[in-house]
Formats: structure tokens, sequence, C-alpha cells
């Protein structure tokens, strides 16, 4: 039997443990005191609790958060398209509003490549994944957060977002899963940033 590597499968295998010490008669001079033991299980397991509480209470913030967000860019969005059709896509008068055109050949592109994904912290059943702006192509509009399972599943869409940070809540758990962000907008997707792994 290997030692486990998962947080379920550590605390299954703990609150076993804590059994046998209080049952098992070949455990009475154990170098680990029961109490001790106990009271190391029970704190863990408290400050693990505190952690996904925090963990939920920052996933419903996040989505509200995301929902005044996808309000105010289809509002963006509407005032921009306006102003592309009265001015026929004028690259000075589109500029006025922060809504940068192609200068050479007056074309939006689609968004470069997101950079530096990585793992800020996760927990069980939770990643709170990092990312930085593309230095190239066109403005990004939006990311999407794509997910499959290691080596070969498909990439799948699991979130949106408007900023280069996003918590993922009520992931797959003992497995060993992949993710990847691509930026957005109305000319096409980026290429996708680089992946990173894990298992929660």
């Amino acid at each position: 039997m290997r030692f486990p590597k998962t947080e379920p499968e550590i605390i299954a295998l703990a609150q076993q443990i804590e059994n046998g010490l209080n049952t098992n008669a070949n455990l009475a001079d154990s170098p680990v005191d029961k109490a001790v033991f106990a009271s190391k299980l029970a704190g863990y397991l408290a400050k693990r609790n505190e952690i996904l509480t925090l963990s939920a209470e920052l996933g419903t913030k996040h989505i509200e958060k995301d929902d005044l967000q996808e309000d105010l860019t289809e509002s963006m969005q509407r005032v921009i398209g306006y102003l592309e059709s009265k001015t026929n896509n004028d690259p000075e008068q589109l500029a006025t509003i922060g809504w940068i055109v192609d200068a050479v050949s007056g074309a939006k592109q689609p968004p470069g490549q997101p950079r530096a994904l990585e793992i800020v912290r996760q927990t069980d059943g939770s990643i709170f994944l990092d990312w930085k702006n593309p230095t190239d192509g066109g403005r990004v509009a939006s990311y999407r957060v794509e997910r499959r399972e290691r080596p070969a599943g498909a990439w799948e869409t699991v979130s949106a977002t408007n900023l280069t940070e996003l918590l993922l809540i009520n992931q797959p758990r003992g497995k060993e899963l992949e993710y990847r962000i691509v930026a957005f907008n109305s000319n096409g997707d980026s290429t996708p940033s680089n992946t990173v792994a894990a298992v929660l």
C-alpha cells in the first residue's frame, strides 16, 4: 500500500489511525500518543475547513464580480460597435475611446498569446490560476479557461473572465487535470497559453 498523496486519502487514513490508536492494544505504547495524534488531526481538519469556507466565499464574490463585468463588457461592446458603424471604423475616432485599430491595414486582430500561467494555490476541489496579458495582437475582450484530463483528454471550457486571475471551485477530484488560457475578441482566439497540471 502506498502512502496517500491527496487530501481525501490522507484524511481517511488519519481517521483510521486515530481509531486504531483508541482501539488496538498493540498501539498502547505508540511513539505518538493518541491524544497528541487526535489534537494534530483536529487542528488540521479545522484549518482545512476554514480554508474551504473562505474559498467558497471568495468563489461567490468572483461570480458576483464576473456577472457585473459581463454586464459592463456588453455595454462597452455596444458603444464600440456604434462608433465603428457611425465612423466607418475611423481609427482616430475609435482611438478617442481607447479602441486601437491596426494602423496599417485598419483591421483588428485576435489577441496574442497569454503568458506565464501559474497555479497560485490549490485546495481540495479548488484551484486559483494567475497569468499575464499578451504583449502583442489585438485587444483582449475576455479570457477563456480550458481544462482537460491528462494525458490526452479533450479540452473543454470551464470558465471565462476579463481579469488575469481566476478561482475555480468544485473541480474534479483525484484526477490529473491540465489547464490553459485562451484570449479572444471578435476577431478570433489567441494561441493558448502554457499549461499547468494539478491533482485536486
